[in-house]
């Protein structure tokens, strides 16, 4: 008798139409002679500080890097991807910089005031009333100081890839901020040390902290009042914690320079076409960079107005007398205290 077990015709033709299909794969796969590469896809991560935006509306910044991450995704058929990080919930702020440079985070919309400690050079970035007005900002990016900047920012290890001003003035729980004067006997934040030297000078007190900090600190007491950007005003609800707002619809004490940064680590393990895509982008988004910042100054009035905060607008002759100021103090420290900073203020002002 035969030991082997006969096989019926049924499983016979299984077997017949497995071995078939597994013929096929191989031939196929085999025929450019080895077998497909799979497609490498990059994972990139970008963290802000403001709040991510919800339907299309939040802060611009924000808003950007959305418009950025999808843009080149597509640009790149995905072999690009990103991860938004919002409100500070992967890296702090003030931290974002350090990290890029050292290759543990990829990317950052970023103020360039952060990072002053690594380059003093940067205190230019939101030196009190340097810029008069948007035609000048916006030339910063075809400018020597523009390419100082950038040059500085990539010896610390950060690709600059565009350039973006945003403006503002001052908002108080105790009274109107109108000129130097007002600002006695203050508890203040203002941004970098080059502000704080304007307000101290007229018996101002300071206290440091990010601008995502202001709204608790302004809530509890901790300070009276605070100067930061439009943009930072509104994504944070500061016209919930306080009565009055020097607004700034045509001039401006605070003038910071913001960035979308890119880790040059990141930077340089990027494909030439992924590089390419890249840069594309960033020149299509330039125009709602522009367009979305000089809004902020009509919508930072309107939006403290509707909630009942006491608005001023800020007068030429106002600005004037804040200028005079910070050319006698902040002005005075950067270029006592940072190398070239009259070379570099000089650079600001031919702008």
């Amino acid at each position: 008798m035969n030991s082997r077990r006969m096989i019926s015709r049924r499983e016979f033709l299984k077997y017949a139409a497995l071995a078939s299909s597994l013929a096929f794969g191989m031939s196929f796969a085999g025929c450019a002679g080895q077998p497909q590469k799979k497609k490498e896809v990059k994972v990139l991560k970008i963290p802000h500080q403001w709040t991510a935006p919800a339907e299309g509306k939040g802060d611009f910044r924000a808003i950007y890097l959305q418009k950025f991450a999808e843009r080149v995704q597509e640009e790149t058929n995905g072999s690009l991807k990103f991860e938004i990080y919002p409100a500070q919930s992967l890296f702090k702020a003030k931290e974002q910089f350090e990290a890029m440079s050292k290759g543990a985070l990829d990317m950052s919309f970023y103020p360039l005031i952060y990072a002053a400690g690594k380059i003093p050079e940067f205190g230019i970035t939101l030196l009190p009333c340097i810029v008069k007005d948007y035609d000048q900002a916006k030339r910063w990016r075809n400018s020597k100081v523009g390419d100082l900047i950038r040059s500085l920012s990539e010896e610390k290890g950060v690709k600059i890839m565009d350039m973006v001003w945003e403006t503002g003035n001052f908002a108080s729980k105790s009274r109107p901020i109108i000129i130097p004067e007002d600002v006695k006997g203050l508890k203040m934040r203002v941004p970098g040390k080059w502000f704080e030297k304007v307000v101290t000078a007229k018996g101002a007190s300071v206290t440091s902290m990010s601008s995502a900090e202001v709204y608790e600190a302004l809530r509890t007491g901790v300070i009276d009042a605070t100067a930061t950007s439009d943009g930072s005003f509104v994504s944070f609800h500061i016209y919930e914690v306080t009565k009055y707002f020097t607004a700034d619809t045509k001039y401006s004490t605070v003038w910071a320079l913001e960035s979308p940064c890119i880790s040059l680590k990141t930077w340089n393990a990027l494909t030439t076409d992924e590089q390419q895509a890249i840069l594309k982008v960033v020149k299509e988004l330039r125009n709602y960079l522009d367009e979305s910042s000089e809004k902020m100054r009509e919508k930072a009035a309107e939006t403290f107005e509707s909630h009942g905060v006491e608005v001023h607008d800020m007068s030429l002759a106002e600005w004037k007398e804040w200028r005079d100021l910070a050319e006698d103090t902040g002005w005075k420290i950067y270029i006592d205290g940072v190398a070239r900073g009259r070379e570099i203020i000089d650079m600001a002002l031919k702008v």
